[in-house]
């Protein structure tokens, strides 16, 4: 089976680690696997119990997330041998689906960087401020009083959303997509959310300008960012 640590050594999924999952379900499957693989244990004792484990986790995601999963997940006593031939089944089915992902990611990002299909475009300025904008906010959320789930799933999206940023993008909602991430925040913390705020405020609106250049509005044209505002519109 798999490369077995000392006995004793402790083997848990923490919180932090299953709340930072991935929202995409296959690909939270496979950081479950990768975790599950990645630990060494030198007993057999301890690999049954962190089988036993990481099938209940993904038992746990299947079930919480209606992940298909084969029926024979749900059967009466699997042996350990065969939850470790499953969970390695749906490790090679989750990386074929990412490994599929980042290839059609990449055919999109290099055509549009060909010029082939639209596209939005960003400066080398707006991509160092944005990418500096994000680990900003994610300092302030890491020290922030916000309750730790949503502090880890927030946090997770700014990675998302900082890993997506390109010269030429074809899609620009996950920068919007901040505005409703930084209500959460605002909801929260009530006034100790303005920092956060304006860190958004400038995101969405490097966000606008590829936008409306790419739409080849005039430069002048502004967005309502009303939303963002220090004072809600009577």
């Amino acid at each position: 089976m798999h490369q077995l640590a000392g006995k004793g050594t402790p083997m848990d999924y923490e919180d932090e680690f299953v709340m930072g999952l991935s929202d995409d379900n296959l690909e939270a499957a496979w950081q479950i696997c990768e975790r599950y693989f990645a630990q060494t244990i030198y007993d057999s004792e301890s690999h049954e119990q962190w089988i036993a484990k990481t099938f209940i986790l993904i038992k746990s995601l299947a079930s919480a997330r209606s992940l298909p999963l084969p029926n024979e997940w749900t059967a009466a006593s699997l042996t350990p041998e065969r939850k470790f031939e499953l969970i390695k089944q749906l490790s090679k089915v989750a990386q074929d689906y990412l490994t599929d992902r980042r290839n059609a990611e990449d055919e999109e990002r290099f055509t549009a960087l060909l010029g082939g299909t639209f596209a939005y475009g960003l400066s080398g300025a707006d991509i160092q401020r944005l990418t500096t904008l994000l680990d900003e906010l994610g300092e302030l959320l890491e020290t922030s009083k916000i309750d730790p789930k949503v502090r880890t799933r927030l946090i997770s999206r700014l990675t998302k959303v900082r890993d997506q940023i390109r010269p030429k993008m074809t899609d620009v909602s996950g920068l919007y997509g901040l505005i409703g991430d930084v209500g959460i925040v605002r909801a929260s913390l009530g006034p100790e959310s303005n920092p956060y705020v304006d860190k958004v405020r400038e995101i969405v609106e490097i966000a606008w300008r590829a936008q409306a250049a790419a739409q080849g509005l005039p430069t002048s044209t502004k967005l309502s960012l009303s939303y963002l505002s220090e004072e809600t519109p009577k």
